[in-house]
């Protein structure tokens, strides 16, 4: 695919995909939005068995916690900017991923200024990322996604409030990649009473374009 004499990362069909899809959860978001939490509840026990009455799995207790914990440490940690705050606080700056800017909007970026490729992320959602690539990706199109992005909303899809009041905002992060130049696996802790209990190693968490897809999954059952 050319646009303006030069190859695009993806072709306009994909593209189109892409906004499309994104318009369509937006209105399963109006949508679920106005229903109660038994509704949504009750919605999903239809695709697995749910009980938060008297919770035993994993899933029944994150429902539980849905309707009765809250906390503002998770709600701050839930947000891709406030967290980066939390991790200086706790001195471990130096782990942090390297910024090229915070902005309320893309139509705010320079992109002239961005480095060959560096990862787009909207901060009050999962999955919603994009490697840009100068040159390559259609500017004018990645805004029009990255706007449908930040108005999707996750706490209305399943009650998750750590997202209800996070500000939408836009990341920008440096690309990392391993020394091999491949995509870095995916590592993550479980950790219940303050104890780490089973990891999860994902690998092929991204596609070519930076966004979420299936991926491969392995765990790893810490014994104590």
């Amino acid at each position: 695919m050319e646009r303006d004499g030069k190859e695009c990362d993806i072709g306009k069909i994909a593209r189109l995909h892409r906004l499309i899809k994104i318009r369509m959860k937006l209105i399963a978001c109006s949508i679920l939005g106005k229903l109660d939490f038994q509704t949504i509840l009750w919605m999903n026990r239809k695709r697995e068995p749910i009980d938060i009455d008297h919770p035993k799995t994993f899933d029944d207790k994150m429902w539980y916690m849905k309707k009765h914990f809250y906390s503002s440490l998770v709600e701050k940690c839930a947000d891709k900017v406030t967290v980066r705050d939390y991790v200086k606080e706790c001195g471990l700056e130096d782990i942090l991923v390297p910024l090229y800017g915070i902005y309320d909007s893309l139509d705010e970026v320079d992109f002239q200024l961005l480095p060959e490729e560096c990862y787009i992320k909207c901060n009050h959602s999962s999955g919603y990322n994009y490697l840009y690539r100068k040159n390559r990706t259609d500017e004018k199109w990645l805004k029009q996604l990255f706007h449908l992005y930040q108005k999707y909303n996750y706490y209305a899809v399943k009650r998750e409030w750590s997202y209800k009041n996070t500000v939408p905002r836009i990341v920008l992060e440096k690309k990392l990649q391993s020394k091999n130049g491949q995509p870095l696996l995916d590592y993550r802790l479980f950790c219940f009473h303050g104890v780490l209990r089973l990891v999860m190693v994902n690998k092929g968490t991204t596609t070519s374009e930076g966004e979420r897809q299936r991926s491969a999954a392995v765990f790893l059952h810490i014994r104590l």
